[in-house]
């Protein structure tokens, strides 16, 4: 008996109903494929999986989770531990991406050092400088990941890695493309809230978002995101904002090409130590929501961004075993004038 997470291919198929599955083998999933005999194809919901047998062919992990970093050495040993037992505990097939976001601190040696004392693989680690934002960490993230699933997430783990199951659900049965997490909706746990002036700002904040680009979408700033893999590429690819904005738009691009957008309840603790700055980023924040709207307007998201033509100039750090191989020092980025 082997797990195989995600084989061969996870490639768009067009409209085959869930029902239409072709079983020339025995296969039982939990939280990944485990399968009992030799296989060929079946169909699953919006996604093709090709499974032509064990040797020979590209192996995927079932999940990738990226977990963007800024100055976060002291925050990660837990959060990295927390999501490497949960892997684990549910023989869930995934890679880790940690994304140094321009760090003056030990961030990238940090995730390494917990990475390898865990024994945990396939663990990368992207990083660059300068500070870039947290929208572009998860756009580099997103779009240097191999799961068949993309799922974003916060590295103080404010929604807790277990409530990944929730999103992954309507995913894995081909209900949508993206998967939310929201704090708004009726069944959402907040057993540490934010401060009353704080989620007054966001709330202001959402009527805005819904009034000018989302209307429906009653949360579109929590942290924990979870995507095809066709979806993610699609929409990362025209990602023009960077800031904290930057799940505004990536939500808007994504209702724009199509895709079926889930919004779900979870649980939530609010983090003290939250790098969001209420008056500084919230104005930052309101006017990339214009900025977006002009875009729209003007059909700029029909076009991919400049940005991944350069994907692959990102330092990077992979563990394999114990054995980290380097891929250069950090790249110097531009900012956008």
């Amino acid at each position: 008996m082997q797990n195989i997470g995600c084989l061969a291919q996870c490639a768009p198929y067009s409209r085959w109903s869930k029902l239409d599955v072709t079983f020339v083998f025995t296969a039982q999933y939990v939280s990944g494929w485990t399968c009992l005999t030799p296989f060929r194809k079946f169909h699953f919901g919006s996604l093709q999986w090709e499974l032509e047998g064990m040797e020979g062919h590209l192996v995927k992990p079932l999940v990738s989770i990226i977990i963007p970093a800024y100055n976060e050495e002291r925050r990660l040993p837990q959060t990295l531990s927390r999501i490497v037992e949960y892997v684990r505990q549910r023989k869930l097939s995934c890679e880790i991406l940690v994304v140094d976001d321009g760090s003056h601190d030990a961030t990238s040696d940090v995730a390494i050092a917990v990475a390898r004392s865990l024994s945990f693989s396939p663990f990368r680690v992207l990083r660059y400088k300068p500070n870039m934002g947290k929208g572009y960490a998860v756009n580099r993230g997103v779009l240097s990941s191999n799961g068949c699933f993309v799922l974003f997430t916060d590295a103080d783990l404010s929604t807790p890695i277990e409530e990944l199951e929730k999103l992954l659900q309507p995913l894995l049965n081909g209900y949508c493309d993206v998967a939310i997490a929201s704090r708004a909706l009726a069944g959402s746990e907040l057993p540490i809230r934010q401060p009353l002036f704080r989620e007054l700002m966001g709330r202001a904040f959402n009527v805005v978002v819904q009034a000018t680009l989302l209307p429906g979408i009653r949360d579109t700033q929590c942290g924990f995101k979870c995507f095809t893999a066709r979806a993610a590429r699609d929409i990362f690819i025209r990602q023009r904002t960077f800031g904290f904005a930057f799940d505004v738009e990536i939500l808007y691009i994504a209702r724009k090409l199509g895709y079926r957008i889930i919004e779900l309840p979870v649980r939530w603790l609010h983090s003290p130590e939250t790098k969001v700055k209420v008056f500084r980023h919230g104005l930052q924040m309101l006017l990339s929501v214009f900025q977006i709207r002009w875009r729209a307007w003007w059909g700029v998201y029909s076009m991919p961004s400049e940005f991944d033509q350069s994907l692959m100039m990102t330092s990077t750090i992979t563990l394999h075993g114990d054995e980290c191989i380097h891929g250069g020092e950090p790249l110097q980025l531009q900012r956008d004038a």
